[in-house]
């Protein structure tokens, strides 16, 4: 019976890659794009490195990258750097820079890759060739026909997945990872409609736009990492050439959210790059123009599959908590915005999207997860998420 994923990003690989670990191939995975990733992409040429115009930072212990895999061995040929750096806010012209004392950023396990990317690992490691094999590219999904199972029909034919082209994939079972706005907006009708706790959940959890930007220059005059405290805020500088084996390249990277990006949404590529040279140039006296090279956006409101960056959680574990739970037993949700039960990591970014994918395809294999085999761990998360939402 085969088992439908929707997208072939960093929860849906996943899910496909944990299936074929347990001698399970008949999945097939419908990606709306020509490509795999979803916001995990990769720039080459721009630098000697690759750079992460997506999911870039191991916002956990580099380990994660084994519970991801399912190989204890993973590590040995990835290399990964703790990003440690003196954090500067930028208070303007006539205070300059101050360091920012209210955390111990070097307690924080932020880590980045060396000469490699997320996009790598997914790439190299979970999108392995059956996985690759599976996925039908250009295929947004429009319609998920589930009614087949209140019907009595063949429950090897419970599902039915449609393209925007017309194509249709039958299944006993479905997983969706589109992001989460994607579901908000309404592209994917589902027969019959989802429960109002189910959509009342989707709509609950916010899902912000921003773009990342790259600058290249032809020498450094900037720290590590650094952000303004004037407006416009939401802007987040660092050095991208940090932890790369390389001493004459100078990439900065801009990572833009909030109000400032959507003030900006609808400038274009150039408008976005003398925007930002413009603020660095008043905080590094002129420079900034005076040393550029060159600069890349890649703006992910922009992206029609994705249309924002990454999940909120706010308030919205209880809400998380409901999405886990299959609708009719076929019906899964999985992907950055509905982390997995028992993770013992943070929640949310690419490692989050990936075990929320291993999750839900452990549910359907049985082995682990959901309410017949959720570890402790898990069990205590979501009385603890129960609790929290009382209160808010």
């Amino acid at each position: 019976m085969t088992i439908l994923i929707v997208g072939a990003g960093a929860a849906g690989l996943t899910a496909a890659y944990t299936l074929l670990l347990q001698n399970v191939t008949d999945f097939r995975i419908l990606e709306a794009s020509n490509r795999i990733g979803g916001r995990l992409k990769k720039l080459e040429g721009f630098a000697s490195f690759p750079i992460d115009l997506g999911g870039e930072w191991i916002h956990v212990q580099p380990t994660v990258l084994e519970d991801i895999s399912q190989n204890d061995r993973i590590m040995d040929s990835i290399d990964t750097i703790h990003h440690v750096a003196e954090h500067m806010v930028w208070y303007g012209p006539t205070e300059g820079f101050a360091p920012d004392h209210s955390i111990d950023y070097a307690k924080i396990p932020d880590y980045l890759f060396q000469n490699y990317t997320w996009f790598d690992f997914f790439n190299d490691t979970i999108s392995v060739p059956a996985v690759k094999e599976s996925i039908v590219f250009d295929c947004p999904i429009v319609t998920i026909d589930y009614s087949g199972t209140t019907d009595g029909e063949d429950p090897a034919k419970a599902i039915t997945a449609t393209c925007k082209d017309g194509t249709s994939f039958e299944g006993s079972q479905i997983i969706v990872t589109a992001p989460i706005q994607i579901l908000q907006d309404g592209d994917i009708e589902f027969i019959p409609e989802l429960p109002n706790k189910y959509t009342n959940a989707i709509d609950s959890i916010p899902f912000p736009g921003g773009y990342k930007i790259f600058l290249k220059f032809e020498q450094g005059f900037y720290p590590d990492i650094f952000e303004s405290a004037l407006d416009p805020i939401n802007l987040y500088f660092y050095n991208e050439v940090y932890g790369e084996n390389t001493t004459t390249e100078h990439v900065l990277g801009v990572f833009v959210s909030g109000e400032w990006a959507e003030e900006s949404a609808q400038w274009d590529d150039e408008t976005l790059l003398n925007h930002v040279v413009a603020m660095l140039d008043e905080m590094f006296d002129g420079k900034a123009s005076q040393y550029l090279i060159d600069g890349v956006v890649q703006s992910w409101d922009r992206e029609p599959f994705i249309r924002g960056t990454y999940s909120h959680y706010d308030n919205t574990w209880r809400q998380m908590d409901r999405l886990r739970k299959p609708i009719n037993g076929v019906l899964y949700f999985a992907g950055e915005a509905i982390p997995a039960s028992y993770a013992k990591y943070d929640n949310g970014y690419a490692h989050g999207a990936a075990l929320s994918g291993k999750e839900t395809a452990e549910r359907i294999l049985g082995s682990g997860g959901g309410s017949a085999a959720m570890p402790w761990s898990g069990v205590f998360v979501s009385i603890v998420a129960f609790i929290l939402a009382l209160w808010y």
